[in-house]
């Protein structure tokens, strides 16, 4: 069996200092990690977008006329990938006030600032910084203060201490927790989606909306939630498209953010690719070890491109007009040849007054039959103008597709994410990707779907007891599947661990697979969730 890596969970820390209008607030700065994130290949497909970097695959029937958005398309709203601001020392006067202008000349564009006084609040209030956020709030940026939990070790109570010091003295928006640590459990045992779900329900108790928890790398679903928004990606380089949609198709925009520095230039159709996927984002030309100390020479521009993207939407109609999701797969492609695809209902963001070319491939018992607008290719070009919705009519109105999701843990319940997968249709691959992972498969077909090992990881057994007992299982779906596969480690003691009761699924409900219905042993959350080795 061919090997295949997973994700390296390997987090890294975002320090953040902001000088205010009127001072220089110098905090303590650490040096950044070195973030050795491996990037998961994309595979979650359904409602949302996914990206790819190529255009193979389409069709080469471009309409010779270039469409414009007309009254054959409706507008939709506006969907705003905004700017995250991490500020170091060092910055002046008049890159605050860069920030303010750049704010007021892109007034809808969500703007995200970190104020860290003191590696934290600090010991006691300052007057001047906090009239500095105030004026910052009154450009109508959005102010976070920095509070670090030390990779889940720092107690809850040391932690909340930080964040009520800092709405007491600076009443900011919301409060940016650093280090978020991105396994099950902190070193010291603490359970890490409770503890940072602890403290968010802190932080809105006491009235601040914004939760930000920067991991600086991939994290595990079950930390997806415990935050508003999670920065899950920090390098020298700007983030491929396959690792910023790793997640689409599962989880909303708005939970994912990322950071890149060394980036020279700014491609304004990489911004559009990216904004498909991410509520913030934040690119800088400055260097390691100190990419955040001023603003970087394109800063102004980054914020214009994010302004000028108006959002396409692509739906599928049946005969009977009525809107279906999960319908045809839809791909937008930039003019620089970027390309981000997703099954319908679908959004992408494309830079306004730009030229892309828009394709649908059949699904399941969905045929392409027509635009609504009548044109017949598959491919059309449109030049962007506006929010727009496209209308793809299908010829049939019944569907024939279902979800095919694959979730991986260790035998004692603890969840494995980036675990490779296949799934194969009469022998080829259709899809492939990392857990948590999840396809789109036509009912009545047969597929085989194989867990790959991968280092000290390799496959134990599925959940299902009456699946067979090889790391590849035979499909035939009816309707949406959930599988849940055991895989051990044998770096951490777990391949000794009994697999006599399988895991609780997540996200739906685990159906039968075969004409007689099996029972699948459940076990309890509590024993679930236990720590590592326990």
């Amino acid at each position: 069996m061919s090997r295949r890596r997973i994700a390296v969970l390997v987090s890294v820390s975002v320090i953040v200092v902001i000088v205010v209008a009127g001072a220089l607030i110098a905090g303590t700065t650490r040096p950044l990690g070195s973030s050795s994130y491996s990037g998961l290949a994309s595979s979650a497909t359904g409602t949302g977008t996914s990206s790819t970097s190529t255009t193979s695959g389409l069709s080469t029937g471009i309409t010779s006329s270039e469409r414009t958005t007309s009254t054959s398309v409706s507008p939709v709203a506006q969907l705003s990938t905004g700017v995250i601001v991490p500020m170091f020392t060092n910055y002046t006067l008049t890159e605050v006030s860069e920030l303010i202008q750049t704010k007021e000349a892109n007034p809808s564009v969500p703007f995200l600032v970190v104020a860290n006084p003191d590696d934290g609040p600090g010991t006691s209030e300052n007057a001047s910084y906090g009239a500095g956020l105030t004026q910052l709030e009154s450009a109508g940026i959005t102010v976070i203060g920095y509070v670090p939990t030390d990779w889940g070790n720092a107690s809850v109570q040391t932690v909340e201490s930080g964040i009520s010091d800092f709405y007491n003295w600076y009443h900011p928006d919301g409060i940016y927790l650093d280090q978020m640590y991105n396994l099950e459990y902190s070193t010291d045992g603490t359970f890490i989606p409770t503890f940072y779900s602890t403290l968010t329900a802190y932080i809105k108790s006491l009235g601040m909306t914004e939760i930000f928890g920067n991991s600086g790398t991939d994290v595990p679903y079950y930390l997806i939630g415990t935050v508003s928004t999670i920065g899950f990606f920090e390098n020298s380089y700007e983030p491929p498209l396959s690792i910023i949609d790793h997640w689409n198709g599962t989880y909303a925009k708005s939970n994912f953010a990322f950071f890149a520095y060394n980036v020279a230039s700014l491609n304004p159709y990489y911004i559009a690719a990216a904004s498909d996927d991410v509520a913030y984002l934040f690119l800088t030309s400055n260097e390691h070890p100190h990419p955040y100390n001023s603003l970087p020479s394109y800063f102004g521009q980054l914020v214009s491109d994010l302004g000028s993207l108006v959002p396409i939407t692509v739906e599928t109609a049946i005969p009977n007009g009525t809107i279906v999701d999960r319908g045809f797969n839809v791909t937008v492609t930039q003019p620089d040849g970027l390309a981000n695809s997703g099954f319908t209902t679908s959004t992408f963001d494309v830079i306004k007054g730009s030229s892309v070319t828009i394709t649908v491939q059949d699904n399941g018992g969905y045929v392409f039959d027509h635009w609504s607008d009548g044109d017949t290719s598959k491919t059309i070009t449109l030049k962007a103008t506006q929010a727009t919705t496209l209308v793809a009519d299908s010829s049939t109105s019944t569907t024939n597709a279902s979800l095919v999701t694959v979730h991986t843990f260790e035998p004692n319940g603890v969840p494995v994410v980036g675990i490779y997968i296949t799934a194969s249709e009469g022998g080829t691959v259709v899809a492939s990707g990392y857990t948590p992972f999840t396809f789109v498969a036509t009912i009545g077909s047969d597929y085989a779907v194989d867990v790959q090992n991968y280092s000290t990881y390799s496959f134990y057994g599925w959940a299902n007891t009456s699946l067979s007992s090889s790391d590849t299982v035979n499909i035939t779906p009816t309707t949406d599947i959930l599988l849940d596969a055991y895989v051990t480690n044998q770096t951490s003691g777990s391949g000794s661990t009994s697999s006599s009761a399988a895991p609780v699924p997540h996200g739906a409900s685990l159906v039968s697979l075969f004409v007689t219905a099996t029972s699948v042993p459940l076990i309890p959350a509590e024993k679930r969730m236990r720590r590592k080795g326990s």
